[in-house]
């Protein structure tokens, strides 16, 4: 009977608006109520809890629901996404036909992540499409079909937009596609590698001089976090090693240990950590660290750098004995003539050849 007047009201032409609007939510707040019932086990018995969101996906409720959200006011639109998290959510601990039933729905309906994607983009939109992405995260077969749907590379340019709502809430649904389900995540980085770390890596970089509490510097510190999240997790170890044989990838890192920002420096230091720690270095790694041993030296070992006054300013043994260890494995480093070596303040050396900070390090 839910499912029914859902759709009924749904089906409703554009006259008498309001209306319309408010028995729509009052049957949505219905429908919700009863799912989330379900999920807690009280309410319900199981046969009716089973039947309704089946009638839902029948009735084609939420492909109806989505492709109606810009003509529904901004409570409407909560009401939905609640709707949408509930039916993802339904029966999580209780009903196994629950997951394979929803999830197919939305699998047939591939549309429907454009959809929540594009709503993504539009400041009246972005919280509730925002919220509904998040929550298909949580099934590792809408995982691989956002992914593969090109999600990733379209919540990296939204996590750039001027509109710090539209780009705070596109890095948060980034995050969970690529931590949920890592090993879903992994295979498609792995996949996908170059494409994938050429559009990161645009999160990484500041194209202009940032203060520390502007939003482009607020993004590239999260970036920075979620790539060492990352690379340092065993699921994404792959995409480790061929992260840590990448050149490029080497001086990107080691231009931002010079940032000014000590957390930016301290992010960049994690990565920088994954490339010294590789047993196998290839031969230009090798050559690009011994180039420069000097004055990676002076960041990581020198009493006055950023790293080591982080270090004792919150007394993080951690990140002491990290420092160590890096100044350790630097020391063990070939050196090279001194007029290889840096001085300070001065850009790192590739192939002999100075580097300033920016984009120029991909090279």
């Amino acid at each position: 009977e839910l499912s029914a007047c859902l759709r009924q009201r749904l089906c409703t032409g554009q006259e008498d608006q309001e209306p319309r609007e408010d028995s729509l939510r009052s049957w949505l707040k219905a429908a919700t109520d009863a799912l989330e019932a379900a999920a807690d086990n009280g309410g319900m018995k199981a046969v009716e809890a089973n039947s309704l969101p089946s009638s839902v996906l029948e009735a084609d409720v939420p492909a109806r629901l989505l492709s109606q959200l810009d003509d529904l006011d901004f409570e409407a639109q909560k009401d939905v996404a609640r709707f949408f998290v509930a039916l993802l959510s339904w029966g999580e601990n209780t009903f196994s036909t629950r997951p394979a039933q929803v999830v197919e729905y939305l699998l047939d309906r591939s549309t429907l992540t454009h959809l929540l994607l594009q709503g993504c983009a539009r400041p009246e939109a972005v919280l509730h499409c925002g919220q509904m992405l998040r929550a298909m995260t949580r099934s590792p077969e809408l995982v691989k079909l956002l992914l593969e749907s090109g999600a990733a590379a379209e919540l990296m340019i939204l996590a750039m937009d001027p509109d710090f709502d539209i780009a705070s809430d596109a890095f948060a649904s980034l995050r969970d596609l690529l931590l949920e389900h890592k090993q879903v995540a992994a295979a498609y980085v792995n996949g996908n590698f170059e494409t994938f770390f050429s559009n990161f890596h645009s999160l990484v970089i500041a194209e202009e001089k940032s203060t520390d509490s502007s939003p482009s510097y607020l993004m590239q510190r999260q970036a920075l976090r979620l790539l060492g999240e990352l690379l340092l997790d065993g699921n994404f170890c792959h995409v480790m090693q061929r992260y840590a044989s990448k050149a490029q990838f080497l001086m990107l890192t080691m231009n931002l240990l010079r940032d000014d920002s000590k957390l930016i420096q301290l992010g960049a230091f994690h990565l920088f950590k994954i490339f010294m720690a590789n047993p196998r270095k290839p031969a230009k790694i090798e050559k690009i660290l011994c180039k420069n041993r000097e004055g990676l030296l002076r960041l990581v070992g020198n009493t006055n750098s950023d790293l080591i006054k982080l270090s004792r300013e919150a007394e993080d043994e951690a990140l002491r004995a990290d420092l160590e260890a890096v100044q350790s494995m630097l020391l063990k480093l070939p050196e090279y003539a001194r007029s290889a070596s840096l001085s300070p303040g001065s850009g790192y050396s590739s192939e002999g050849s100075a580097i300033s900070a920016s984009s120029s390090a991909f090279g």
